[in-house]
C-alpha cells in the first residue's frame, strides 16, 4: 500500500532514495496506519534529538501538513523530503537537519553534511527577549496541555471500547423506553470510604461489591424524548457517567437487583421536570399501548372553553410521568403551552408535584373501591331510527355494546351503563374532547362532531372521583376551592352566607397566607411536648373571620407569577387543634413539633393540604408530604372526616404528622 503511494511522488527520481524515504515515513508511522500523527512525529524527532521543544515540532507539522488535516500522508511526506535540496542522505540525519533548519526559519540550503552544525554563541538575551523567551514557553505548555488532553481523550474512547466489549440486552419499561443494559461479568470490589452524619468518630471504610454497567437509553417522554442518552458506572460504585458528565448516585449490587435498580435510577433521572416541555421533545414523544394494570386518568384544561382529555398509564407511575403522559397527551390532541402547566387535583384540594420518586397514585387521592355488578339488559327493538353504541376505557378496552334510539342522551347512557358495570359518577367522551351532556343527543354525535361513521358511535368513559386532574397552564388565573374544583376568577363560587373562608397565594416556589389564613394561623405554634388535642371554634377565637373573605381583595390583573388561589371553605368554623410532628422519612426519631388548628369536617386530602400550607415548609416546587399518624410517620391514613378520628380519641393520643419522602 504504501509502495504504490510511494510511486506516484513523481518528484522522486532515484530508487535508492524512493526507498530510503519510504523507510523513512516508515520510522515515523509508528502504529502502521499509513499516516503520521503528531504524537509519533514528536516521538520521532525526540528520539532524534533531544533538544526539540514542543512549540517546533508543532511548527514543522503545520509546515508538512499541506491540507491541514491534523495527519501526515505519504504523499505530504514525500513532497517535503524530495523538493528539499541538501537532503541526499540515506541517513536519518539529513531528516533532522533539513526539519531543524525550518524548524528555526533557516534555508535548507544552509544544511550542510550529515550532522546539526553546533549552535552559535549567543549574546546575553535582553529583557524583551526574555519577556519572549517566557512567552514561548507558556505557549509550549499550553501546547502540551492540548496535547494531553487529546491523548486522553482518545485513551478512554478506546477504553470505551474495551471497557464495554460485553453483550448489550434489551429492557423493558411500562412507558416504552428503547432501554440497553450492558454487564461486566466479572464482580469488582472497591473500598467506599463512608462518614458519619453525626460523629467523624464512626467513619468507616466499606468494601462494595459492584459490576461495571452502562445503559443506552432513548426515553419516550419527557424532554430528552427521543435522544438516546449514555449512562456510565465504571469508575465507583456511587459514581455515574452520564454523557461525560460525572454524577452522584446510590449504589447498586452485583444480583439483579442491583441490575434492575441501575436501570431504574437511570431512567428516573430522565424523566425529571420543571413542568415546561421542548415542542421538539412532544414531537418525538410516544404512548405506548397501555399495560394491563393501567388506571385511567382524564385532564380538562382550564379555559373559557374546558377541553376533555383521558389517558392511561400504571398506577406505579410517578408525579413526574403523570405530567409527561398530561403534556404528550395534550399535544398529540394540537394543545401546546410553550410556558408549561401544573396539574391540580379536580376537586381543588391539591397542586401536584412532579416528583421523579413518588407513585401519583397516594392514598390520600385515591380513588374510592369500585363496586362488581353485571347484569344483562334487553336489547331495544331495532327500528330506522337506533344506533349502535361502543363505549371503551381509555385503555381500549370495550367495557359495552349497546344498541339505542339516536334520540338518547347523555344521562339515559349513563343508566345503562351503570346496569352493567354498576358505574357512578362518570363522564362520557368523544373523540374530540367534547363531554357528552345535555342538549347533545347520539344523532347529534354522529352528525355535527363527525368522529364516527355508519350507524356506530363510540365513546370514552372517565370515572370521575378516580384519576381526574385539572390543567392549569403557567400564566393563567385560576381559583382552587377545596373539595368544589377548579375554576377561573369570574366562575369561582362565592363564600356561602354565614361560613368561613380562609385561602393562600401559590406561586411556583412559594405559599403566601391572605388576610383570614393569616388570622386564624396566629393560634398556631411549636411545642416542645405533645401538645393538647381539643375541639375549636374559629368564630368563637376571632369574631371578625365572620367578615372576612379572602377571594374578594386579591387582584387578578397583576402579574405576580402566581399558580393559583387556594381556597378552604370552613363552613361554620369548627376546627380541630392537633399535635403535630413534621419530620421525614430519613428521620427515625425527632422531628419538629407544632399545634396546628385543621378543619373538623375535612377529608384526609384536603387535611393534609391545610396542614402542609399551614406549618413551616411551604415550597409548592417539588415538595409532597404524607399525612400519618405522630406514632407512625411511614404510615399513611385516609379518612372521610377528621370528626371520625377525633371522635375515637385516636389523634390525642398521638397527634397527626406530615411526614417528607
Amino acid at each position: 500500500f504504501l509502495l504504490k503511494r510511494f510511486k506516484s511522488a513523481v518528484a522522486c527520481n532515484r530508487m535508492a532514495a524512493e526507498i530510503n524515504v519510504l523507510r523513512a515515513f516508515q520510522k515515523f508511522d509508528v502504529n502502521r496506519d499509513g499516516f503520521i500523527a503528531v504524537s509519533e512525529f514528536k516521538l520521532v524527532l525526540e528520539r532524534l534529538d533531544k533538544s526539540w521543544r514542543h512549540r517546533d515540532v508543532h511548527r514543522l507539522f503545520r509546515v508538512l501538513d499541506v491540507n491541514a488535516d491534523g495527519k501526515i500522508d505519504y504523499n505530504e511526506f514525500v513532497r517535503w523530503v524530495c523538493r528539499s535540496p541538501g537532503v541526499v542522505s540515506q541517513d536519518m540525519d539529513d531528516f533532522r537537519a533539513l526539519a531543524k533548519s525550518q524548524a528555526s526559519g533557516a534555508s535548507p540550503l544552509e544544511v550542510k553534511g550529515m550532522s546539526i552544525a553546533a549552535k552559535p554563541q549567543l549574546k546575553e538575551p535582553t529583557s524583551q527577549a526574555k519577556a519572549a523567551v517566557q512567552e514561548e514557553k507558556a505557549l509550549d505548555e499550553q501546547d502540551r496541555d492540548k496535547e494531553r488532553a487529546q491523548e486522553n481523550k482518545a485513551q478512554e474512547k478506546a477504553g470505551e471500547q474495551l471497557k464495554w466489549q460485553w453483550p448489550w440486552k434489551q429492557v423493558n419499561h411500562a412507558f416504552g423506553h428503547q432501554l440497553w443494559l450492558c454487564e461486566d461479568p466479572d464482580i469488582t470490589e472497591t473500598e467506599v470510604f463512608v462518614p458519619d452524619f453525626w460523629d467523624e468518630e464512626f467513619d468507616r471504610t466499606d468494601l462494595v461489591k459492584w459490576r461495571k454497567r452502562a445503559l443506552r437509553c432513548t426515553p419516550a417522554l419527557g424532554v430528552f424524548a427521543g435522544q438516546e442518552v449514555l449512562f456510565e458506572c465504571a469508575q465507583h460504585p456511587e459514581r455515574v457517567s452520564v454523557d461525560g458528565r460525572d454524577v452522584a448516585k446510590e449504589r447498586c449490587g452485583p444480583a439483579q437487583s442491583g441490575a434492575d435498580k441501575f436501570v431504574s435510577d437511570c431512567v428516573r433521572s430522565l424523566m425529571a421536570s420543571s413542568r415546561q416541555w421542548p415542542q421538539a421533545a412532544l414531537s418525538k414523544s410516544k404512548l405506548e399501548p397501555a399495560p394491563a394494570d393501567a388506571v385511567s386518568v382524564s385532564f380538562t384544561v382550564l379555559a373559557d372553553e374546558a377541553m376533555h382529555f383521558a389517558a392511561a398509564l400504571p398506577r406505579t407511575a410517578s408525579f413526574a410521568e403523570l405530567h409527561h403522559v398530561a403534556a404528550v397527551t395534550l399535544f398529540q390532541a394540537k394543545v401546546f403551552f410553550p410556558d408549561g402547566f401544573c396539574l391540580w387535583t379536580a376537586d381543588g384540594v391539591t397542586c401536584l408535584p412532579a416528583r421523579t420518586d413518588i407513585p401519583f397514585d397516594q392514598p390520600c387521592l385515591q380513588s374510592r373501591p369500585e363496586k362488581s355488578k353485571r347484569s344483562t339488559m334487553p336489547a331495544p327493538r331495532d327500528t330506522h331510527d337506533m344506533l349502535d353504541l361502543r363505549i371503551i376505557e381509555v385503555t381500549g378496552e370495550e367495557v359495552a355494546s349497546l344498541h339505542l334510539p339516536a334520540s338518547v342522551g347523555s344521562e339515559e347512557c349513563k343508566k345503562h351503563l351503570f346496569e352493567l358495570k354498576a358505574w357512578e359518577d362518570v363522564e362520557l367522551i368523544s373523540a374530540s374532547g367534547k363531554i357528552f351532556q345535555a342538549p347533545l343527543t347520539l344523532a347529534s354525535l354522529q352528525t355535527d362532531l363527525g368522529f364516527s361513521e355508519g350507524r356506530e358511535v363510540c365513546l370514552t368513559v372517565v370515572r370521575r372521583h378516580m384519576f381526574d386532574y385539572v390543567v392549569v397552564p403557567f400564566g393563567t388565573q385560576a381559583v382552587a376551592v377545596a373539595g368544589h374544583g377548579v375554576f377561573l376568577p369570574g366562575a369561582a363560587p362565592a363564600k356561602p352566607a354565614g361560613s368561613l373562608r380562609v385561602g393562600w397565594d401559590i406561586s411556583k416556589k412559594s405559599a403566601t397566607p391572605l388576610a383570614a389564613a393569616k388570622m386564624l394561623l396566629k393560634t398556631n405554634g411549636r411545642e416542645r411536648g405533645r401538645g393538647k388535642a381539643e375541639k375549636e371554634n374559629a368564630l368563637e377565637l376571632f369574631p371578625e373571620l365572620a367578615d372576612c373573605d379572602d377571594l374578594k381583595d386579591v387582584d387578578f390583573s397583576a402579574d405576580t407569577g402566581r399558580m393559583a388561589i387556594q381556597l378552604f371553605d370552613l363552613g361554620s368554623g369548627d376546627l380541630f387543634r392537633s399535635p403535630v410532628r413534621v419530620t421525614s422519612d430519613g428521620n427515625m426519631v425527632g422531628g419538629s413539633h407544632y399545634t396546628a388548628v385543621c378543619p373538623l369536617q375535612a377529608n384526609s386530602a384536603t387535611v393534609r393540604s391545610f396542614l402542609f400550607l399551614s406549618l413551616e415548609r411551604r415550597s409548592t416546587g417539588q415538595d409532597w408530604f404524607r399525612l400519618a399518624s405522630a406514632s407512625d410517620n411511614r404510615s399513611a391514613i385516609c379518612f372521610q372526616s377528621l370528626q371520625e378520628l377525633a371522635d375515637d380519641g385516636e389523634l390525642a393520643r398521638s397527634g397527626l404528622c406530615i411526614s417528607s419522602f
